[in-house]
């Protein structure tokens, strides 16, 4: 009887070398990691243009299940009625609460753990491997599998109630070395994988309810959040329900008859059912728009993108 130290000590190392998907900074701790693409595409002679994928989150305006996270409609170039609520509240320092902030995914190899994980920071971590890119001396090394460099994350000691501006250090690790042997056997799918994480955008209606909530002061109701495999599976299902009468023809329906689906997965799905792919297919890839991830063909046109 008792407690199993052994095993309780090997569980406790897993949880802080990151066990999870996610891999976390460790307060006083100095983390060696190689950074890695955040697509297969970077590996070909098109490349990739930015080698994280960033969006903008409304963060816990409401302690409410369903609208702690919220991914600003300014991610995908588009008004943000919380943001623009914000602005109108010229003046009045709760207006610095409803403001998204910026959060950066990146991949990454842990040395600890032996996988590819993913690293999920704000912009002060961001904007100092920029430098490190864009410096000459390591711009050839860095995210390279072969022949790379690791870069180093510090991370001090927080201060509670006061300002941390200078919690990480980022530097890059003079020696080169290769990590290519090291990656798992699927390393390139899972580097791509990396575009699934990044939330979707909500329906109008909930960016709309947390505005008359602000402007009423009070809690929204609880909503369930559908996880993406649940609004794939009811994709599937609205293309089984409706068959096309003719190659290239499709039957109609007003959102929400006949179907439980939104009408952003209806408009995706109506172009798959015929049989043939949708013009987008394997062209405009947008894993933050609603539209792209509830296509039944995300992931073939995702590996289509990446590998042009």
């Amino acid at each position: 009887m008792g407690l199993r130290i052994d095993d309780f000590k090997k569980k406790m190392e897993e949880k802080h070398s990151g066990s999870s998907q996610f891999y976390k900074l460790q307060e006083g701790q100095t983390h060696q990691i190689r950074l890695l693409p955040r697509s297969t595409a970077f590996f070909t002679d098109k490349g990739d243009d930015d080698f994280a994928y960033d969006y903008r989150i409304h963060f816990k305006i409401f302690d409410v299940k369903g609208y702690k996270r919220l991914i600003c409609k300014r991610s995908i170039g588009e008004k943000c009625p919380i943001c623009e609520y914000a602005f109108g509240m010229k003046g009045d320092p709760k207006a610095k609460k409803l403001f998204p902030t910026t959060t950066y995914l990146f991949n990454i190899y842990d040395y600890k753990s032996k996988k590819i994980m993913v690293l999920d920071t704000r912009p002060s971590i961001h904007d100092q491997i920029v430098k490190i890119l864009t410096n000459p001396r390591y711009q050839d090394s860095i995210l390279q599998i072969k022949n790379g460099r690791d870069i180093t994350i510090e991370k001090g000691t927080i201060t509670p109630g006061k300002p941390n501006p200078d919690l990480y250090s980022v530097m890059a690790v003079p020696d080169r070395t290769d990590v290519v042997d090291q990656l798992p056997e699927d390393w390139e799918t899972q580097i791509n994988n990396l575009a699934d994480l990044v939330p979707s955008i909500e329906e109008d209606a909930v960016y709309l309810t947390v505005v008359d909530c602000l402007r009423s002061g009070k809690l929204p109701e609880p909503r369930e959040i559908k996880k993406e495999k649940e609004v794939e599976e009811e994709a599937e299902t609205v293309s089984e329900a409706k068959p096309a009468e003719t190659k290239g023809e499709v039957k109609k329906e007003e959102p929400g008859k006949g179907t439980d689906a939104p009408a952003t997965v209806e408009k995706k799905v109506e172009e798959t059912v015929s049989g043939e792919k949708p013009k987008c297919w394997g062209v405009d890839f947008a894993p933050r728009t609603k539209d792209c991830q509830a296509c039944s063909l995300k992931v073939t046109c995702r590996d289509k993108v990446f590998a042009s």
